[in-house]
């Protein structure tokens, strides 16, 4: 939904690219917090964190940063958020869903369920998120949908997120954020219309450029834009 170009390069043409650091520390966090979220302590967190790192960095990958400085990154975001989230009641974690448009089938896996009504999800950035970033994102209202469609829930939906900021010179140990924003049926009926469009343009072969400033870190970017696009460092979520 976010570039269908991307997905043509990724899954249809299926063109090879090396893993990327920012989405090594992106799963290796969320290894390391789903164990906090199931009542691991932060010793079993770290471990699982730092084998996630290690079994990544193990095939080829980008080498923005060695094994050892995202083993360190990750190391600490997990510690931060073990030590700044506020407890919250997880009835589950890392729970599928399947909306199903006009001959469209969309999956994907929630991060966590508070209380089994609301979603929780993580992202790892490097610069603090604002509540119009939360409320505008795509992400909440596929997630939102896709629950409330399989459990039979009904709307409105809150989405949290906990952003864990990246360390800087003001919080050299990171921060972690967190947002809230609701999804209704307004939500949920243009999510549905954008599906069943980007599925009618995929089925006749159409697969437009959406040229955003998350191109600057899609590893399809020097295929796609070729040089007019420079090199940045990742500022968005882990997950695309």
């Amino acid at each position: 939904l976010s570039c269908p170009h991307k997905f043509r390069l990724r899954y249809i043409e299926q063109v090879p690219t090396p893993n990327q650091t920012f989405f090594i520390v992106g799963t290796a966090t969320h290894a390391g917090v789903e164990a906090i979220h199931i009542g691991k302590s932060l010793q079993d967190a770290l471990t699982e964190a730092s084998l996630s790192v290690d079994a990544a960095t193990s095939k080829e990958y980008d080498n923005a940063l060695s094994p050892a400085e995202i083993n360190d990154l990750v190391r600490t975001l997990v510690t931060t958020y073990h030590e700044q989230a506020v407890p919250l009641k997880i009835t589950a974690v890392e729970t599928p869903f399947q909306i199903d448009g006009n001959n469209v089938v969309l999956t994907g896996t929630v991060d966590a369920m508070v209380e089994g009504k609301t979603v929780l999800e993580i992202k790892t950035s490097k610069r603090a998120w604002s509540q119009p970033q939360a409320d505008l994102q795509i992400q909440p209202s596929v997630y939102a949908f896709g629950l409330a469609f399989e459990k039979k829930l009904p709307g409105p939906i809150e989405v949290i997120y906990r952003v864990i900021v990246k360390p800087t010179k003001k919080f050299p140990k990171g921060q972690l954020m967190e947002l809230r924003t609701v999804r209704t049926k307004e939500h949920f009926d243009h999510l549905i219309a954008t599906i069943n469009q980007v599925g009618n343009a995929v089925r006749a072969g159409i697969f437009p450029r959406n040229v955003t400033p998350a191109c600057g870190w899609c590893e399809f970017r020097r295929i796609c834009l070729g040089s007019t696009l420079p090199n940045y460092s990742q500022n968005g979520g882990d997950d695309e």
